[in-house]
């Protein structure tokens, strides 16, 4: 379980540095026009709260295929989603630390911890079809 409250840590911090400070979602723009004037359009920007353009998050070439999907998954997955994920999977590692972890299976857990299985520190014996 370190590994995981490690790792959601890591999680936490990458998504408060990205404005994950309750500030409004993160927005896409399909307009195919670039309000900031780049020369390649936002795929996602954000707003202030009373709804002026604060800045661009990413941005994709204007004639590349799909850009809208993948505009939408960039934006679907901002600071406060993240921020929100974090917080129920730590409720999740608390109710199994609360019980006796010895009674419970492990293998949420193990599903927990498998989105970090490239990370140095993850263990081949925690994959759930090992």
């Amino acid at each position: 379980m370190a590994f995981l409250r490690a790792r959601l840590d890591d999680d936490e911090q990458t998504a408060r540095a990205a404005g994950g400070r309750g500030q409004q979602a993160w927005e896409t723009d399909f307009s195919g026009e670039d309000p900031l004037g780049l020369p390649s359009w936002p795929a996602v920007v954000r707003y202030t709260t009373d709804g002026r353009l604060r800045g661009a998050v990413a941005h994709l070439p204007v004639m590349e295929e799909r850009s809208e999907d993948r505009m939408a998954h960039i934006a679907r997955h901002d600071p406060r989603r993240v921020l929100a994920e974090v917080d129920a999977k730590r409720r999740i590692i608390a109710e199994y630390e609360a019980n006796s972890v010895d009674e419970w299976p492990l293998f949420p857990l193990f599903c927990l911890a498998l989105p970090y299985a490239s990370h140095p520190d993850y263990r081949p014996e925690w994959a759930p079809d090992a």
